[in-house]
Parts: structure tokens; C-alpha cells; sequence
């Protein structure tokens, strides 16, 4: 399996082993709750007007998480490396799966950074009306400046993580707690507005779903866990388990305390109930809980895509200069790559534009991985696994399935996020013929 032989990384200094559970949770929790969460419960409502059926997407989404979680936690612990899901499709598919697996995974994660970044300014505008206007600037000044943190080294993208991960998990439990308090009072004890559309929850699910992805995180780190991975399984089950408190606790607290043509219409819901609960500063502290929900995204994001690039450099898939370390262990420009492709995409200054961006490339890298897991199930029965996969090969099936059949709704009911997910792969095709070409003449003249 010559294709699969490790490159050299280029010469600079190593990553750093230094990561425990903590960051794990950290990353984790901060992936998966960010921005989505403030701004599609109301878009959910207006696709599935029925209570009940708002709070059962969303814990069927968490189920379906667990069972994804399942399938990751098997293949990143049995191959624990810095990259992500890109490792292990290169392991199954070769170069070009790995390249197109690690390309897409990137973009999305850039496509993050910018996502969360236009929600902070947004956040910001809400409470000094004369930043609106410089919005665009507001959330590239966020991206420099965490590029400026996490250049500084690992330790210290860590410690921001994790302070950041947990001020967002005691603020967010307080209001989930806020918005159960209010209950009482809406859609629950009201007639539904409108028949349930089958075609509705399918695209209100599809959106769930990628508020939900990030669990993954976790795994992205294999190289610089003390543990050598092992605990990834505990981070990923983890970072889901709080996520899905936070998400089921806090759309059914919407729902109770909401009427549903008034969650369906409105950009900011939790604000109209928290406001209504605790006077009109209300809307302010839960605006300002926001920014620090985004901002701790965005950190986790400008931690992740780094990585995913590094390993593409490292296995010779990406140009040699992505693998290099500085001294503080940070893949340092693959970090500086990265925050210029957000900045690039948060340009066009629209949230819609670049969460269905994320959605589309979440899917297909998912769908692969679920493919990826048989075949190395397949090939390779003697690899160690620390974490194997419970209920197999039923419950992977089970995921298989769903994943593949989400992701043919996907591109049936969102054709521009296919093809922009289309598109973006297609540029893999050319780097990767000219990564090819670079390796053909270095042998030659060797």
C-alpha cells in the first residue's frame, strides 16, 4: 500500500502532546453549539408548525448523532492522527479519497469560521447600532484576532477554548432554565397553524442536522492527545450528550413559551421570552451571551481547520509548507491559510450563504466515512481498535442508511448548496494533479 506511506512533514518543530479530555470536551461542545442554535429555531417553526414535531427533530437528531458517533469513534481511535475524517478515508480510499475528503472538510470549517464570525458582528450590531455598517470589518477583526492567539501556540488556542467552552455551557444552561420557567404560555396550549408538510420536517431536519455537526472534533487531534487518542470516544459521547440538553431543553422551552407564527417570524426567539422573564435588559444580556457563544465557535473552528490542512500537508496531499509546526506547536501556516479562506468567504457578508455551504459538505464527508468504516472493517479485521462500534453491522447499516439517504434530500431540496458542495470539490481535482506533477519531477531529478 504504497500510497498510503507517510511524507515527511516539513522540517520545523513537532506538535505538541499535550491535550487531555478537557480540551476534548471543549472543542467538542464548542463545534457543536454555536451560532445554529440562535438562529434556526425560528426557521424550523416556520417549515414545521406543529410543537410536538419541532421538539422531536431535535431529539431525533441527537439519537441520530449518537449513531454517527458510534462509527467516528472506531475509526479515529483506531487511527489517532491530526486530520480528521480526511485519515480515514485515505486509509480506505487512497490519495484522491483522502484529498477529496480533506478538501471538503476544510472549506466547510472555513465556511464556519466566516458563518459564526457575521453572527458575532450581527450580535454586536444589536447592541451598539452604530457598529451595523461595519459589520464585514467587525467580524474579520475577530478572525485576526484569534488567528493572533492561536499562533501564539497550542496552550494557548487551548486555554481560550476551554474558559470560553464553559462560561458558553453555564450561560447557556441558565438560559435554557430561563426559557422552561416561562413555559406556560404558547404553541403547546394552542392549535397547530398549519398541516404538518412531510417535505417541510425534511428540510427542517436537514437544518438540525447541521447545527448538530462538529461532535466530531474531538478525533482531529490524534497527534497531540497525552492519551493517544484514547479518550476520544469519551469526548465525542460527551460533547453530544451536552449539546443535546442544551438544544432539546431549549426549543422545548421555546415552543411552551411562544405561539408558533411568533417563533416561525422571528430572527432572535430567546430574546422575546428571556426579556419577557427578567425586563427589558433581557434582550441585551442575552445578545451578549450570544457573541461569547460565536466567538468561542469561532476559536474552536480556527483550531480545527488548521489541523485538517496540516494532515493533508503531512501525507503529501497538500503543499509541503501546510505541515509546518512553529514553536508553539501550532500548524502555523495552515492556521494563517485558513482564517484568509474565511475572510474571503465572509465577504459576502451572508450567514444563509455560507451555513448552506457547511451543511452540504458535512453530509457528503459523513457519507463517505460511514462507507470508509465497512471497508476497513473489510480489509483490515486485525487493526486495533480501542473503541469498537457497538451493534455491528446492524447500527452502522442503520447510520449508513440515514446518512445516505439525508444526503440525496439534501441535493434534492437544496440544488445551490449541491452544486457550491460540487464545485468545491472539483477544485480538489487540480491541486491534487499538480501535487502529482511536483512529485513526478522532484523523483526525476532525485
Amino acid at each position: 500500500m504504497g500510497s498510503q506511506a507517510q511524507q515527511p512533514a516539513e522540517k520545523g518543530s513537532a506538535l505538541h502532546r499535550v491535550l487531555g479530555l478537557a480540551f476534548g470536551l471543549a472543542i467538542g461542545f464548542g463545534g457543536v453549539v454555536g451560532g445554529g442554535l440562535l438562529k434556526t429555531s425560528g426557521s424550523v417553526a416556520a417549515l414545521t408548525p406543529e410543537p410536538w414535531l419541532i421538539v422531536a427533530l431535535w431529539a431525533a437528531c441527537s439519537l441520530h448523532s449518537f449513531l454517527g458517533a458510534n462509527v467516528v469513534a472506531e475509526v479515529m481511535t483506531a487511527l489517532p492522527r491530526d486530520g480528521g475524517l480526511f485519515v480515514t478515508a485515505r486509509r480506505a480510499f487512497g490519495d484522491f479519497g483522502g484529498l477529496v475528503v480533506g478538501w471538503a472538510d476544510a472549506a466547510q470549517t472555513c465556511a464556519a469560521i466566516a458563518a459564526v464570525t457575521i453572527l458575532f458582528a450581527t450580535f454586536a450590531g444589536m447592541i451598539v447600532p452604530a457598529l451595523i455598517p461595519y459589520g464585514v470589518a467587525l467580524a474579520i477583526g475577530v478572525q485576526v484576532l484569534l488567528l493572533g492567539v492561536n499562533l501564539l501556540g497550542i496552550r494557548e488556542g487551548s486555554a481560550v477554548q476551554q474558559a470560553t467552552a464553559l462560561l458558553k455551557a453555564i450561560m447557556l444552561a441558565a438560559i435554557v432554565m430561563t426559557l422552561l420557567m416561562a413555559a406556560g404560555t404558547g404553541a403547546m396550549k394552542a392549535p397547530a397553524p398549519g398541516a404538518m408538510n412531510l417535505v417541510g420536517a425534511i428540510t427542517a431536519y436537514l437544518l438540525i442536522y447541521g447545527v448538530y455537526s462538529g461532535w466530531a472534533y474531538p478525533g482531529y487531534f490524534g497527534d497531540e492527545s497525552k492519551s493517544g487518542g484514547r479518550e476520544i470516544p469519551k469526548a465525542i459521547f460527551g460533547s453530544i450528550a451536552a449539546a443535546s440538553f442544551v438544544y432539546i431543553g431549549f426549543n422545548l422551552g421555546l415552543v411552551a413559551a411562544l405561539d408558533i407564527p411568533t417563533l416561525a417570524h422571528s430572527d432572535f426567539p430567546a430574546a422575546e421570552v428571556v426579556g419577557r422573564v427578567i425586563g427589558a435588559d433581557g434582550r441585551l444580556i442575552l445578545v451578549a451571551i450570544a457573541m461569547l457563544v460565536v466567538f468561542s465557535s469561532a476559536n474552536a473552528y480556527i483550531l480545527i481547520a488548521p489541523r485538517i490542512i496540516y494532515g493533508l500537508g503531512r501525507d503529501g496531499l497538500f503543499f509541503k509548507w501546510s505541515a509546518h509546526v512553529n514553536r508553539g506547536g501550532t500548524p502555523d501556516w495552515s492556521t494563517i491559510l485558513a482564517v484568509a479562506a474565511s475572510i474571503a468567504m465572509t465577504m459576502s457578508g451572508s450567514f444563509e450563504t455560507v451555513f448552506l455551504l457547511m451543511g452540504a459538505m458535512t453530509l457528503f464527508t459523513f457519507v463517505v466515512t460511514d462507507i470508509a468504516y465497512f471497508v476497513l472493517r473489510h480489509r483490515e479485521p486485525d487493526l486495533e481498535r480501542p473503541y469498537r462500534a457497538r451493534g455491528h453491522p446492524y447500527l452502522p447499516i442503520l447510520l449508513l442508511a440515514i446518512d445516505g439517504t439525508l444526503f440525496a434530500a439534501y441535493l434534492w431540496s437544496d440544488p445551490v448548496g449541491g452544486m457550491a458542495m460540487l464545485a468545491m470539490i472539483a477544485i480538489a481535482i487540480p491541486i491534487s494533479g499538480l501535487i502529482h506533477f511536483q512529485k513526478r519531477r522532484k523523483q526525476a531529478t532525485a
